[in-house]
């Protein structure tokens, strides 16, 4: 049973981070888009 919540606790980690990467590039890439349109 706690061999399952440290896996569970490490894919919520894992999800986390992945979600925080996806959200920078994709905002990173909004603002080229954006520098680039007006530009």
């Amino acid at each position: 049973m706690r061999e399952e919540m440290r896996a569970k606790n490490q894919f919520v980690c894992v999800a986390k981070k992945v979600k925080e990467q996806l959200r920078s590039t994709f905002w990173q890439k909004k603002l080229k888009i954006s520098a680039f349109s007006s530009a």
